[in-house]
């Protein structure tokens, strides 16, 4: 019975699974027009700008620029922007982004769990293991919390050494800086400074090993300076950096943006900052609909025509894989709604066990209990198959043939043909199990009408 509990509770979370995925293909179709016919009424319409313009010369259009990032935007950072006082002599970076990553050699706790039948088949069980690893981490992993039976802790003498105690906290965090303010020609892009991705290693001047390197107790150092560290391929490390490295030991790096050009497509305010631009509205695109507003940034040198086509492209991308999840998760939930079928045959499996102590005969009841399963589980697969595909199409169909009808009709008339053949199959099907089984009960009737001629013959 549980089984079969379980198994309804699949059923209904399928079918609203289904019902979801149904409505989340649609909704992608109907913004994926909008999409398109915004780009393309902000090609028609938009201003290319000259970086040295006023932003109230083109107050309230549609404008696209690209223009270099002015040279009192960007800032210079050292490693005492990160409070590294110690390490300031490293480096000295000229960029509108910083970042400094702090990692530590950690000892973790690995779970490994395995599924086990017992002898006899009737029962599951889950084996849980533990291995012990020493790994390079940018967060604090919590020691205290490893299993400590002591087949673990004989593991974890194993994996980290006998002299581990703890992991020590980190006394040097990461942290990414910006500057203020993000200037551009005649553009205020302050707003997009967190997108800005650190993209390049920054060069660190060589230092040699200190005095104080790698002294005993030592990892990891409260405090970062010449004494206690060492620079290897544009890392600071408190180790060494080759062998066997300690737990504590530590290694930073600082990435830095190399973004020195932006390009942008908005509407313009009037001191130089903008907003979305939003295209004409339609019956299928409503004017409260977000997908008729275009908005374009990015950290790089373009045009006007290079922009369109990436927006164009990134809509179609963004439209072919949530396609592509939406009819995946439609086939998962038929499947999870039809899961009470597979739950009695199951059920069958699970009583064919009961013979097992039969010799011969109870291991072919078995086996054939085990071939009813699977097969089941197989037919149903392909059952839920021929209902999610068809009716994920047709769905698609539907909205294309309202937006666009010379594009929805071809796909429609594919849906309602998968929907069909799939239809006949079934009922064909359904056709045979009923003739299967009216021959079974005429031959029942028959059995019992011999049996009471001979008892009145008799």
């Amino acid at each position: 019975m549980n089984k079969m509990g379980s198994s309804c509770c699949c059923s209904v979370s399928g079918f609203f699974l289904y019902l979801g995925m149904l409505y989340m293909l649609a909704w992608n179709e109907q913004r994926t027009v909008c999409v398109e016919r915004a780009v393309i009424a902000a090609e028609s319409q938009l201003t290319e700008v000259k970086c040295s313009a006023k932003p109230g010369d083109h107050q309230g259009e549609l404008v696209f620029g690209s223009c270099a990032v002015n040279e009192d935007s960007f800032q210079e950072w050292t490693p005492a922007s990160f409070g590294m006082d110690g390490l300031s002599d490293l480096f000295k970076e000229k960029a509108l982004r910083i970042e400094q990553q702090v990692e530590m050699m950690q000892c973790e706790q690995i779970v490994h769990r395995r599924a086990e039948n017992s002898r006899d088949g009737t029962e599951k069980r889950v084996i849980i293991t533990y291995t012990y690893e020493k790994r390079w981490k940018s967060s604090w992993i919590d020691s205290g919390r490893f299993k400590q039976s002591r087949v673990a802790r004989d593991a974890l003498r194993k994996g980290c050494g006998d002299r581990f105690i703890s992991n020590p906290r980190f006394p040097h965090t990461a942290g990414t800086q910006s500057v203020k303010s993000l200037m551009a020609g005649l553009f205020d892009v302050s707003r997009h400074l967190e997108s800005l991705p650190t993209n390049r290693s920054v060069r660190l001047n060589h230092r040699a090993a200190g005095s104080n390197f790698e002294s005993s107790q030592a990892q990891p150092p409260s405090m970062l300076d010449s004494s206690n560290t060492v620079v290897s391929n544009d890392q600071v490390w408190t180790c060494q950096p080759f062998g066997d490295t300690p737990i504590g030991c530590m290694r930073i790096k600082y990435l830095a943006s190399d973004a020195k050009h932006i390009s942008l497509l908005a509407k313009l305010n009037g001191d130089g900052t903008s907003r979305g631009w939003r295209a004409p509205s339609s019956w299928i695109c409503p004017r409260s609909s977000s997908h008729g507003v275009v908005y374009y940034f990015a950290p790089k040198a373009s045009n006007s025509d290079d922009v369109i086509e990436e927006m164009l492209k990134g809509n179609a991308s963004m439209t072919f894989w949530v396609r592509i999840l939406g009819i995946l998760l439609a086939w998962w939930g038929v499947h999870l709604f039809l899961q009470p079928i597979q739950a009695i045959a199951d059920i069958v499996n699970d009583t064919m066990n009961w013979f097992s102590f039969i010799p011969l005969l109870g291991w072919a009841l078995d086996f054939l209990g085990d071939v009813v399963s699977e097969a089941v589980g197989f037919v149903l697969v392909i059952v839920s198959f021929g209902v999610a595909v068809p009716t994920s199409l047709l769905v698609m169909s539907l909205m294309w043939f309202m937006m666009r009808p010379l594009v929805g009709i071809p796909m429609l008339l594919a849906g309602i043909a998968g929907i069909f053949l799939t239809g006949k199959k079934m009922v064909q099907l359904a056709q045979e199990g009923r003739l299967k089984k009216g021959k079974a009960e005429r031959a029942h009737r028959g059995l019992h009408g011999h049996e009471y001629e001979l008892r009145l013959l008799g």
